[in-house]
């Protein structure tokens, strides 16, 4: 649970393994590869690898998979819905439900699934994640990716040179692609503070907010709504009306 003691059990001919689900009673490892248009299984060991459904028509881009009885269930995001065939061979593929976005993962549960055991970490003092020793005997503290666990016993961010640092209360590290995206991935607004305006320079149209930090259409300055994150657009209305009157 702790992601030691890792190994790799297939290695060969995967290009996009979006889904993975176990067979728990019949302890084998299913998989799809969204590239290759195919759903495969083998033991979990990786040794008795075979295909059980090979059709750019029927798994043209399957996202999420899960087993449940003799019956393999998948979402695809070509097909737009929730997919279901034998588990064996792949046989007798029926549409479930269609969707109206890309389904995602999906998860079958039953009472005869669900194996009953103890949660060692119902009581902890854990700052991120609690998980259990591999021997069972109790709980390990870890910390969430891009922290490092402190001496103190505490966790610490530990950014990469493509991640910016939230400040608290987040306290995280942010990948820079949501850098200046006109959205508060960062509740303090870390993430949004000293952005470039560019499109207002060179287009009248547009309204630069006063912070720099968005660019609006000039029909929203002064419409009563505040498009800019520092009101900028609903400051002077009063005085710019004046000025459309004369």
């Amino acid at each position: 649970m702790d992601g030691t003691q890792a190994k790799k059990i297939v290695t060969e001919n995967l290009v996009w393994p979006n889904a993975l689900a176990i067979d728990y009673f019949a302890e084998r490892l299913y998989w799809a590869d969204a590239f290759r248009d195919v759903i495969e299984m083998a033991n979990l060991d990786g040794t008795g690898r075979r295909t059980v459904i090979s059709d750019d028509k029927l798994v043209p881009h399957v996202f999420g998979l899960t087993i449940f009885d003799d019956t393999i269930f998948w979402s695809d995001w070509t097909r737009r819905g929730i997919l279901f065939a034998d588990k064996l061979t792949g046989q007798n593929s029926t549409r479930l439900m269609k969707t109206v976005l890309p389904p995602y993962s999906l998860k079958a549960y039953h009472s005869f699934m669900q194996m009953a055991a103890p949660n060692i970490c119902e009581v902890t003092t854990c700052q991120h994640i609690c998980a259990p020793k591999l021997d069972g005997s109790g709980q390990q503290c870890l910390c969430a990716e891009g922290f490092i666990m402190h001496e103190s016993g505490l966790c610490e961010p530990n950014c990469t040179k493509h991640q910016l640092l939230c400040s608290r209360p987040d306290h995280k590290c942010l990948s820079l692609i949501y850098r200046c995206d006109e959205s508060y991935n960062c509740r303090n607004g870390d993430d949004e503070m000293e952005c470039p305006v560019s499109i207002c320079m060179h287009d009248e149209r547009m309204f630069p907010c006063r912070d720099n930090r968005k660019c609006i259409l000039r029909s929203q300055r002064c419409d009563g709504f505040v498009d800019c994150y520092d009101e900028s657009d609903e400051f002077y209305c009063a005085d710019l009306a004046i000025a459309w009157s004369h």
